[in-house]
């Protein structure tokens, strides 16, 4: 996990600024992440629609990306803040440094890494998501802010830190079941062999003023580092085009239709030493069934207007909306609108995409509800 965060924030020492950042085959990343309904989109939209795949017969790379978001900590920090991080379990040394250095406010950093081809319409990929967060209590703010003095602790301060880790293998087909001068429709599926990470430590009072931080890990970790579990994730996919010339064009996806069992129960943060049965847990699980529906307006591949509604079901739904403009072969500009992450904007130069956009919190709203 620590591997993926830190290959995730190289791209990123020029875009210091920049809070959101995307490299690849992702014209949708710079278009709020909207263009589930794009024809021949599979690579770039979020989630992916395996009928897309209909559209792929000759062979091309179809996700080669990485990003990164942070909330909460500086750029410069980052390195330092996922130090002494593997696979979401924090060793002793680390959570105590971040409870002392990074308690002042909720943090959470992550980073995402693909790779993946398509040909006659198969498509074989790979794809991780790393997710680093800290929850500090009242009392653990307000003694960092005051200064950190460890001769006068604050009662009671304490610092959660959660890691959340998962990746995919991923194998899917699309196919056109229907064709006419009218607009044609696909189908499609795919396949992902999921394995999934989670860790929760806890800094107490005594432990961070005191450095010897030994038995932090959390209640449901049952004395591990770490937690990991393994399954078998299924999507459905369907796309139409309609309409004069078939401009218009169609998406919905089902995401999860074979829902892995890879949730972990989490521990809530500030919840004390021991584990009340009824109460303080809260549920982690990025593999839910989800039902996500898009609507694309596209001029040939010069021009395309394009709205989603995406995870309905999973209690976040969110509205996307963006615009794409090829100025060349190759080149190209795009701006988007999602409800939960704001404006982005991008560009395509020489083949390659670039996404620039405000902080991604989907990804911590995705695994945590608190």
């Amino acid at each position: 996990m620590k591997t993926l965060a830190c290959l995730a924030l190289l791209p990123l020492a020029a875009l210091a600024s920049a809070s959101d950042f995307a490299l690849g085959t992702t014209r949708a990343a710079g278009m709020g992440n909207a263009g589930l309904a794009f024809r021949g989109n599979l690579a770039s939209s979020r989630p992916a629609n395996p009928a897309q795949l209909a559209w792929q017969q000759r062979f091309r790379f179809s996700d080669l990306s990485f990003g990164y978001f942070a909330d909460g900590v500086d750029l410069g920090d980052a390195s330092d803040f996922v130090s002494g991080i593997d696979k979401g379990a924090f060793d002793a040394d680390s959570i105590v440094r971040l409870a002392r250095q990074f308690g002042d406010s909720k943090t959470d950093i992550g980073g995402t890494l693909g790779l993946g081809f398509t040909a006659s319409g198969f498509h074989f990929g790979a794809e991780g998501v790393a997710l680093v967060t800290t929850r500090p209590n009242d009392a653990l703010q307000r003694w960092v802010r005051a200064g950190s003095n460890l001769t006068a602790p604050e009662a009671g301060m304490q610092l959660d830190g959660y890691g959340v880790g998962q990746s995919e293998l991923q194998f899917g087909y699309g196919r056109v079941i229907s064709s006419g001068p009218n607009g044609e429709m696909a189908v499609g599926l795919m396949g992902r062999f999921v394995t999934t990470y989670y860790s929760h430590h806890i800094a107490h009072e005594a432990q961070i003023t005191s450095g010897n931080a030994i038995n932090t890990a959390a209640p449901e970790m049952a004395g591990s580092d770490f937690l990991k579990k393994e399954g078998f994730a299924l999507d459905l996919g369907m796309h139409t085009t309609f309409g004069p010339g078939q401009r218009f064009q169609g998406a919905l996806v089902i995401n999860n239709l074979v829902s892995p069992d890879v949730s972990f129960q989490a521990f809530q943060p500030d919840q004390g030493a021991t584990i009340d049965p009824g109460d303080g847990f809260s549920r982690i699980d990025a593999y839910r069934r989800t039902m996500s529906l898009g609507v694309a307006w596209q001029e040939r591949e010069t021009m395309g207007l394009a709205a989603d509604l995406v995870g309905i079901g999973s209690g976040r739904t969110e509205g996307r909306f963006g615009a794409d403009w090829q100025l060349a072969r190759g080149f190209g500009a795009r701006a988007g609108y999602s409800t939960l992450d704001g404006w982005t904007v991008g560009a395509s130069l020489g083949g390659f995409n670039l996404a620039v956009g405000s902080a991604n919190r989907l990804m911590a709203g995705t695994f945590f509800r608190f």
